[in-house]
């Protein structure tokens, strides 16, 4: 699970943001916006604004499909809601805190792994669906766990589980979306490699695409029953 480029998530003149699909293939997002699921897709090669109003930090599952309907390339991404009416004296919704170079230690259940350093967190805050506090690393993959401190008094954040598919399954210990290689701090060998991560990413990229097409087929649906 690759991490999605933070320069294909724009935002316009309300604060909306605007999702850019690069590739000459159909582009399917997942993600969850107050408590439900939401399904969009992009053509190739274009984009979508979404009106996501209430302010937060919202990751996605983005599944490139081919012609054929086949997956060809699973990342993970997030974008920021608070869109606002640009009027007098009305200020743009507030930025959220970030902090460069922070080192980052995993701590799952039963397994413990080496601090590794990070360029950019952002702090989410306290997340009230999931527990603990989240941040996204590097400004995309999103993480749960606490602030700590380094044996030097460094600020540090202790991740305790993240989210391999945003918007489809929950947060649990696992390999961090991103080119990050989990050691184990007993055995440097041992651990979460780039090719857990591939394989992991495999496997699930067919549920993805079944849930998406099951919910595309809700909508649909409920659209068809609206229209009727």
């Amino acid at each position: 699970m690759r991490q999605w480029d933070r320069n294909w998530v724009r935002y316009d003149d309300y604060y909306r943001p605007v999702l850019c699909n690069p590739y000459h293939d159909t582009l399917r997002v997942v993600y969850i916006y107050q408590y439900r699921p939401r399904i969009v897709l992009i053509p190739p090669l274009a984009s979508v604004v979404l009106d996501t109003l209430a302010y937060g930090a919202y990751n996605f599952t983005a599944v490139v499909s081919d012609t054929f309907g086949t997956a060809v390339d699973v990342g993970v991404g997030s974008f920021l809601g608070g869109g606002y009416y640009p009027g007098p004296d009305l200020a743009p919704p507030p930025p959220l805190p970030t902090y460069d170079d922070v080192p980052v230690a995993v701590n799952y259940p039963g397994a413990t792994y080496e601090p590794f350093t990070v360029g950019q967190i952002v702090d989410v805050g306290d997340d009230a669906q999931y527990g603990e506090h989240k941040v996204l690393l590097d400004g995309v993959t999103p993480v749960w766990g606490a602030w700590t401190q380094t044996a030097g008094g460094q600020r540090q954040f202790e991740v305790h589980k993240t989210q391999q598919l945003p918007g489809i399954d929950d947060p649990q210990a696992g390999p961090l979306p991103g080119n990050y290689q989990l050691r184990l701090a007993s055995n440097p060998s041992s651990g979460f490699t780039s090719r857990d991560v591939f394989v992991i990413a495999a496997d699930a990229t067919v549920g993805t695409l079944a849930l998406c097409a099951a919910g595309a087929f809700v909508i649909s649906r409920r659209r068809s029953r609206t229209l009727h």
